[in-house]
């Protein structure tokens, strides 16, 4: 019996030779393009995303600027808080295990009256040597209190210390906690106080240089020159505390 086309069938002509090097070309065409789609998949960036510095309840992934595990007669963990609770500055900083290149750190921080320490970046740790004569320092300081400050707002909190002042005064009131933020990327330096940027500074411009000749860096060859270094807390003789430590590592 003979059977009916369905519905939407159409009976196939031969192709023409024409016909034929046509869907050559559009074949071949597509096939090379599918390498070029598959590679602007494959090298989509995804977003960089925060990870936390501190757990909340131990100084893992933390050392003494020598290398030793942390001090407990100055660093502490406690209740979500990292405590400097000395009095002795001898006892040194705390640094972090792994080195940054290119970064976005954000964390709050609380200093008793007269309080003073500071958040260093691009330490390049070397036994017996400051942490200061390699990192760049973010300030931290309870300005109003703190005497050997007045008139020196290189010094204040924000500050890069000795380099560049805050462009605005946002610290709160002592006992207060405090936010900071440092974001670091192919040498342009940001810093932020309370949400507030309160500096901006390229590390090796023409500006950076005029502030460096006239710091106590000057004559420190190996001030900021580490590539990836490491984050530093400093103990400078005051109690402080830090929480909600968390960065973003931005790559090479």
């Amino acid at each position: 019996m003979e059977q009916t086309a369905a519905f939407g069938d159409r009976a196939q002509k031969p192709f023409t030779g024409s016909e034929r090097i046509r869907r050559f070309k559009r074949h071949h065409l597509a096939v090379l393009m599918l390498p070029i789609i598959v590679t602007a998949c494959v090298s989509t960036k995804m977003p960089a995303t925060s990870t936390p510095l501190f757990d909340g309840m131990s100084l893992a992934g933390w050392v003494m600027l020598n290398g030793s595990l942390p001090d407990p007669r100055a660093w502490q963990a406690k209740d979500g808080l990292i405590l400097q609770v000395s009095r002795e500055r001898s006892l040194g900083d705390l640094m972090t295990l792994r080195c940054y290149t290119n970064f976005d750190l954000s964390l709050e921080w609380r200093l008793e009256k007269g309080g003073n320490s500071g958040i260093l970046y691009r330490v390049a740790p070397t036994p017996g040597v400051p942490a200061w004569h390699s990192g760049i320092e973010y300030s931290l300081l309870d300005d109003a209190n703190y005497p050997a400050a007045t008139g020196k707002p290189k010094q204040h909190s924000g500050a890069a210390f000795d380099l560049y002042p805050p462009t605005t005064s946002v610290l709160r009131t002592t006992g207060e906690y405090n936010q900071a933020r440092i974001k670091l990327y192919h040498g342009r330096v940001t810093h932020w106080l309370n949400g507030a940027e309160v500096a901006n500074f390229e590390i090796g411009s023409a500006d950076w240089r005029r502030a460096l000749a006239v710091s106590k860096f000057a004559d420190i060859p190996v001030f900021a020159k580490t590539n990836c270094g490491r984050i530093v807390l400093q103990n400078h003789g005051d109690p402080v505390q830090f929480r909600a430590l968390q960065i973003t590592d931005l790559g090479l």
